[in-house]
């Protein structure tokens, strides 16, 4: 057995879960944790730069200020773990789950988060200079004195979140959705006030913004936010913020606020030729987030549709001032052979109508042949009507014949004692006693030779 067989022996396998003996003797730089289980562990002062966490699961475990720098983090599951003075710069983290974690003083610096999901989670004081976090989702989580300097966030959700004491700005924190969520001491960016759904007026009033580094002057409670910033955004052609302040601030219907965007976009989208492919996920996003909040009208959608398809044209080239003319098909090409098969598809239904035609054409000229040659003519239309008895038609006189069959039937025709009938629905009756061989039915009020009397 060589040395490297003894290493192999020695190695965990590759779902086993790692002992305090194994973290001491395989947590170390370019490690190899792929699918591993950390549980239950107090790991300080390691040094795994550059390892693979892939598809690991991390539980109950303690992370000090351990160096996580240029690690792929990507698919792993953290649960209840606590991360303090740990180093994350320049990892790669995706599609990973973050369950009740705490990450007190890391540095996040030039990292790329993307697909994440942190829900009751705690982030304090971490530096996320550098770095990209796209496409997350944060539920229940508390960001506090975090720092996003020249960081970029798109494309994120917030749902029960609270912010306290961060600077959005000096950042890009664009297409973002908020749901119910509190900001504490937090400076917004003039521009990301228009690409974050769900900020309230109260919220937007009560926080300082910011502009091109430099921080605003607060607004009095006399000034009316919403319309400061929607002329902004109006005076600046910021359509997509205005869609978005129309939205958060209930200044007009959401029907009105989409034709309106779709309106100024067109326009625009003609003239440059393209179209921002992040403003049509966001439109996309919050399209989503009203429907899941049951505030999406049918018109709106059926509006969006619509607009998608005159864009995709625009874009393609496909619509102009000059209409487009087919000026020929080459022998053998696609467009010959589908208008053979419709022409001749046509032609084959007119040739079945005309067929059709003839045969009721003839069924009709046979049938006044035969009335013509009768030797005795029928009788015209008129004297048929004149006629005192009429014949019924075939159709009428089948279900009176089934009809009077059904009566013959019935128990109370049949039964002689008239069981059934109500009493106030008789008007008169006779009695006759059947007993006597020469019973005679007498007149109402006299006596019988039998002694029966009729009654009414």
């Amino acid at each position: 057995m060589t040395d490297e067989d003894d290493v192999q022996a020695l190695r965990p396998t590759s779902r086993s879960a790692l002992s305090e003996n194994d973290v001491s003797q395989w947590f170390h730089r370019r490690s190899d944790l792929t699918y591993r289980t950390i549980e239950n562990l107090t790991i300080a002062k390691a040094d795994a730069f550059q390892s693979l966490f892939t598809g690991s699961l991390l539980r109950n475990a303690r992370f000090q200020e351990v160096i996580f720098s240029r690690s792929d983090l990507d698919g792993i599951r953290a649960e209840r773990c606590e991360f303090t003075d740990c180093d994350f710069s320049v990892c790669d983290i995706r599609s990973s789950h973050f369950t009740k974690c705490a990450f007190i003083n890391c540095k996040l610096s030039d990292c790329y988060v993307d697909a994440c999901e942190f829900v009751d989670c705690r982030l304090v004081r971490c530096t996320f200079q550098n770095s990209s976090v796209t496409h997350s989702i944060f539920s229940d989580t508390k960001l506090d004195r975090c720092e996003l300097g020249r960081s970029t966030h798109l494309h994120n959700r917030f749902y029960d979140c609270t912010i306290e004491q961060m600077t959005l700005g000096d950042c890009t924190f664009l297409y973002v959705i908020f749901r119910d969520c509190t900001l504490v001491n937090v400076i917004l960016n003039a521009e990301s006030v228009g690409a974050i759904l769900g900020l309230s007026r109260q919220q937007v009033s009560e926080s300082p913004s910011i502009y091109l580094g430099d921080l605003q002057s607060r607004l009095s409670p006399a000034d009316d936010i919403a319309k400061l910033f929607m002329a902004e955004y109006q005076k600046r052609s910021w359509y997509l913020g205005e869609l978005v302040l129309n939205l958060n601030f209930r200044s007009s219907s959401i029907v009105d606020a989409f034709r309106q965007y779709f309106t100024n976009t067109t326009k625009r989208t003609a003239e440059m030729g393209f179209v921002k492919s992040e403003e049509l996920e966001f439109l996309a996003e919050i399209v989503e987030e009203l429907a899941s909040q049951n505030r999406l009208p049918f018109l709106t959608v059926m509006t969006a549709l619509e607009r998608c398809s005159s864009i995709e044209r625009l874009v393609s080239g496909l619509a102009g001032d000059t209409p487009t003319t087919f000026i020929r098909a080459e022998l053998g090409s696609y467009t010959e052979w589908v208008w053979t098969t419709l022409f001749s598809a046509f032609a084959f239904q007119v040739f079945l109508f005309l067929i059709n035609g003839c045969v009721i054409q003839l069924t009709e000229l046979k049938q006044r042949a035969k009335l013509l040659t009768r030797s005795k003519p029928a009788s015209s239309y008129s004297q048929l009507a004149l006629t005192p008895v009429q014949h019924a038609s075939p159709a009428v006189m089948s279900v009176v014949q089934h009809l009077a069959s059904f009566t013959k039937n019935l128990s109370l025709l049949s039964n002689p004692d008239l069981s059934g009938f109500d009493a106030a629905n008789l008007k008169s009756l006779d009695v006759e006693d059947r007993s006597s061989p020469h019973h005679k039915r007498g007149k109402p009020g006299q006596r019988n030779k039998s002694g029966s009397r009729s009654r009414r």
